[in-house]
């Protein structure tokens, strides 16, 4: 933040940090935490800035989904602990709480299957059919599909 003082006034602090409510504090926030993770040996992904990739061994890894202040952490390792200590290692710099249970994120909503986890949108879609009227819609192959095709 930088503004010169109205005549008559003296400077007597600095901002150094971004204020919320601010335009800059979303991204002074997003680089708080980009610096962190980057000092941790994640890199950015090139597909999406909000990826973060950590390689902690052959073919082993830790990914970090970032978005605003709600983070998610896909632990592709070895090591059951690797989240722990990551969550350890960041607990200083910023106040982490631990779900439960992981069961949405960001309106997605996630089941664990015996064969991985299953990601959709069904809750999403509902509710956008309902906000449209379209709730006893029936479904068409293509837009333009007819019975008689």
């Amino acid at each position: 933040l930088s503004a010169q003082p109205p005549p008559g006034f003296k400077v007597v602090g600095e901002v150094k940090r971004g204020l919320p409510g601010l335009r800059q504090s979303g991204r002074s926030w997003h680089q708080e935490q980009e610096r962190r993770l980057l000092e941790r040996g994640f890199k950015v992904c090139a597909a999406a800035s909000c990826i973060y990739v950590k390689e902690v061994g052959k073919g082993e890894y830790l990914i970090v989904g970032v978005f605003v202040d709600d983070w998610i952490v896909l632990n592709l390792t070895s090591n059951p602990d690797a989240v722990k200590k990551l969550v350890a290692s960041l607990g200083p710099h910023f106040e982490i709480k631990m779900a439960a249970s992981f069961e949405r994120f960001l309106g997605a909503q996630f089941e664990s299957r015996p064969d991985g986890i299953f990601m959709h949108l069904a809750q999403y879609v509902r509710g956008v059919l309902e906000r449209f009227g379209m709730t006893d819609c029936r479904p068409a192959s293509s837009p333009g599909a007819s019975k008689d095709e």
